[in-house]
């Protein structure tokens, strides 16, 4: 916890805003701003989520020193299914790379990155195209006719970069789950 309330005043620092600002703007008390920075005390998910939105941390990198029980969203189907699909598909392209004489990416996420980034069978350009341009239309107030226009392509990489990294995040984590639940299955044994 100590962790957590480093990064929580570093990041407030950073942005050059006070506790009392910032509990200002997420509509706590400068008092719980203090105890979470100081370790005594841990914000619930809501109010550590509008801490990280507040201050433009990154949601993982803060979660993994919370000591947070995350109950996953109701299910969005095609969501789900697609994810699934991704992670089936990167984890036998990674299963390859293994095998490989000469891998050169021996962490895990830069070979998440490369399988996600390289391999277009996996089905992710396609749909980050098709999402990019949705948003892109909804931000920028542009009628989407389908016709996806030069301006977006610009916008579609800054997009599509973070995209990949939330969704390696994303891939790692659960992995990190799945490691941790088999871990604790095995330990009942």
């Amino acid at each position: 916890m100590d962790n957590l309330g480093k990064k929580l005043k570093e990041a407030r620092k950073r942005k050059n805003i006070t506790q009392e600002e910032l509990a200002k703007r997420i509509g706590i008390s400068k008092h719980a701003i203090a105890k979470y920075e100081q370790g005594q005390r841990e914000p619930n998910l809501k109010i550590l989520t509008s801490i990280i939105d507040e201050l433009e941390m990154d949601f993982w990198e803060v979660a993994q020193d919370a000591n947070l029980e995350i109950e996953a969203a109701p299910p969005y189907e095609e969501g789900i299914k697609f994810g699934d699909e991704v992670y089936e598909k990167a984890m036998k392209k990674l299963d390859g790379m293994f095998k490989e004489k000469d891998i050169k990416y021996l962490d895990k996420e830069e070979m998440l990155k490369k399988v996600l980034c390289e391999n277009r069978d996996l089905g992710v350009n396609r749909r980050l195209i098709s999402m990019c341009h949705r948003e892109y239309c909804k931000r920028f107030g542009v009628k989407n006719n389908g016709v996806i226009s030069f301006d977006s392509y610009t916008y579609f990489d800054d997009f599509k970069r973070e995209f990949y990294d939330e969704l390696v995040r994303a891939l790692l984590f659960t992995v990190e789950l799945k490691m941790k639940e088999a871990e604790d299955r095995i330990k009942k044994y």
